[in-house]
Order: C-alpha cells, then sequence, then structure tokens
C-alpha cells in the first residue's frame, strides 16, 4: 500500500492538465488504455452512458477488426487470437442489445464487417454475420 499512497499524493500535486497530458502519454504507451478507461468510466458511472457504450463498443470493434483483417490476409489466426475476437464480440454483442444505438454507429459497424466477411478468409465469417444481423434493428437495416 506504500506505492498507492505515494503515488496518491504524487498526483495530488497535479492541476487537470498534467493529469490530462500523462493520460496521453500512457495511452500511447498502452493500446488498451483507452477501454480500460471506458470500463472504469462505465462502472463508476462517470459519464453519459450512451457515449461511453458507443466508444467502448468502438474500442472493442478496433480489436476485433485487427485480428479479423489479419486473419484474412494470413489465413487464420492463433489460439490466443480466436479467444480475443471471440470475448470482444461478446462483449460487442452485449453492448448492441443492452443499448438503442443509433443507425450512424450500427451501419459503420456493419460495412466494416461486410468489409471482413467478403474477405472470406479469417474463420470469423458466421461469428461476424452473427453481429450484423443483431446491429440491424428493421427491414430496412437488413436490405441495406
Amino acid at each position: 500500500m506504500k506505492d498507492r499512497e505515494f503515488f496518491e499524493n504524487l498526483l495530488n500535486n497535479f492541476d487537470k492538465n498534467r493529469l490530462i497530458e500523462l493520460i496521453e502519454q500512457l495511452r500511447w504507451k498502452n493500446m488498451n488504455l483507452d477501454a480500460q478507461i471506458l470500463e472504469w468510466a462505465r462502472e463508476n458511472k462517470k459519464s453519459d452512458d450512451k457515449a461511453i457504450e458507443i466508444n467502448l463498443l468502438k474500442e472493442y470493434w478496433e480489436v476485433v477488426y485487427d485480428i479479423v483483417d489479419s486473419a484474412n490476409d494470413y489465413g487464420g489466426s492463433s489460439l490466443s487470437e480466436d479467444e480475443e475476437v471471440f470475448f470482444k464480440l461478446s462483449y460487442i454483442t452485449e453492448i448492441v442489445q443492452k443499448n438503442d444505438l443509433p443507425w450512424s454507429v450500427r451501419g459503420e459497424l456493419v460495412d466494416d464487417i461486410l468489409e471482413q466477411f467478403n474477405r472470406s478468409n479469417s474463420g470469423f465469417e458466421d461469428s461476424l454475420i452473427d453481429l450484423a444481423v443483431e446491429l440491424c434493428q428493421n427491414e430496412k437495416e437488413e436490405l441495406y
């Protein structure tokens, strides 16, 4: 606990701008930090819930997209990458089911999903289509 006390004292001496600067520097060094901050904000209700959920969905999708895109290039992915994709897709599905997200957000995701699905070499095609179906909430969107 000495470390926590030390860091609390250290950070208490920073003004808001210095704390933001620190977070920005940490974001460049830790690619998962954005999602971790959003998950923390969700748990602690520190911002607009829908904005948090939309940004968390985008963070999760960015991870999925990068892995699926690479898997399409190489004809598959590692077991750990497979697990990461399936976990993130389940989180995304949960966000979509629990929130009334605008079509602008859902449609952008559908476009990305179909782009990767059409490459058809990743091994994630069934999961991607399942998510695309989940994103479409009416007949017009399904026809899109």
